[in-house]
């Protein structure tokens, strides 16, 4: 990470990093450390913002693709309708704020189908209209909204 922060403050610019959500909590922790490791080094003057997962809407589809954190209907179910998601975002955002990190803008980076409902899809595997409220009535403005169109 050195060199990469090295760059980033010379160059006087930002990053957005990101920190994954998966059905590997370990898995995700280990990526919570390493981002942490990499937000110390940079400061909250060269992070655009922190991303907490990504195209989760689309996790269900991914099943034992990814074999260090295959996607079973039980991992699903535990983190929308379980409260996972939320409780693992609140988190890692209260280590975030209290790394001095309160002022950098929040998000969750999503793929066109999130967009699949009015707006947003909320199915029972992809409750994503239902965490943008939470996040909205939680972080307001904090929150800003990251898609990936392919």
């Amino acid at each position: 990470w050195k060199n990469l922060a090295t760059f980033v403050k010379a160059n006087g610019v930002k990053v957005l990093l990101g920190t994954e959500v998966t059905c590997n909590e370990t898995l995700d922790a280990q990526s919570w450390i390493w981002a942490k490791g990499l937000l110390k080094m940079l400061g909250p003057a060269h992070v655009m913002g922190l991303g907490i997962g990504n195209e989760l809407e689309l996790l269900y589809t991914l099943g034992n693709r990814r074999k260090v954190a295959p996607v079973t209907p039980q991992c699903i179910e535990k983190l929308w309708a379980g409260g996972r998601l939320w409780k693992q975002w609140q988190a890692t955002v209260e280590e975030f704020d209290a790394m001095g990190f309160s002022s950098v803008p929040l998000t969750s980076v999503f793929g066109g189908y999130a967009l699949a409902g009015s707006p947003f899809v909320n199915t029972k595997k992809s409750q994503v209209a239902t965490f943008v409220r939470k996040v909205l009535k939680s972080y307001g403005s904090r929150f800003v909204f990251t898609f990936n169109f392919y």
